[in-house]
């Protein structure tokens, strides 16, 4: 994420966690200053792109651990897309008729008549903030699902560049005199 956030202004922070789909992620920042963690475990929320269900259903039985499953049809899905079987979401790496590799070893069992339907899922997470304070914070994201931990950085400043950007302006014309 590392970027400039306003002071007392609602704000959204953003990660990105590639190929991590339906993920369980808890924000938490620490006030560098003070060393104090003033979010703890506050939910982040996946953005979801728009799609159309395509419902079809598990064609033969899969052990947890295999990367590739076979649906009734094939045909609705194309390399890329997001899918989600049972309690989570899956990337198709590439499609032969009805049999379907996945980016990753499936997560549980599945058994026949599963229901496995597109996705909007993205690996793009946000939580929307506010932060009274100006300084420096530290953000850390944790999955327990995938046993992640991402880290990053963030600047709280009194006020964006546009506004600083106004006030000089509205200054320099004082000077002036125009």
């Amino acid at each position: 994420m590392s970027g400039i956030l306003i002071k007392g202004k609602d704000e959204t922070i953003s990660i990105s966690a590639p190929d991590i789909y339906g993920a369980d992620f808890k924000l938490s920042i620490l006030e560098q200053s003070s060393g104090t963690w003033i979010i703890v475990d506050q939910n982040m929320s996946e953005y979801q792109d728009a799609f159309t269900e395509n419902n079809q259903t598990i064609a033969t039985a899969a052990a947890k651990g295999d990367s590739m499953i076979e649906c009734s049809d094939g045909s609705g899905f194309a390399i890329g897309d997001v899918i989600i079987i049972k309690n989570f979401s899956y990337r198709i790496v590439s499609i032969q008729t009805n049999n379907i590799n996945i980016h990753t070893a499936l997560k549980e069992d599945i058994i026949i008549d599963d229901i496995c339907n597109l996705a909007g899922n993205t690996s793009l997470y946000y939580s929307s903030i506010n932060l009274a304070n100006v300084g420096d914070y530290l953000i850390r994201a944790k999955s327990s699902i995938f046993g992640l931990d991402i880290r990053d950085s963030i600047r709280v400043e009194p006020k964006s560049m546009k506004d600083m950007y106004k006030d000089i302006k509205n200054l320099e014309l004082a000077i002036l005199g125009n």
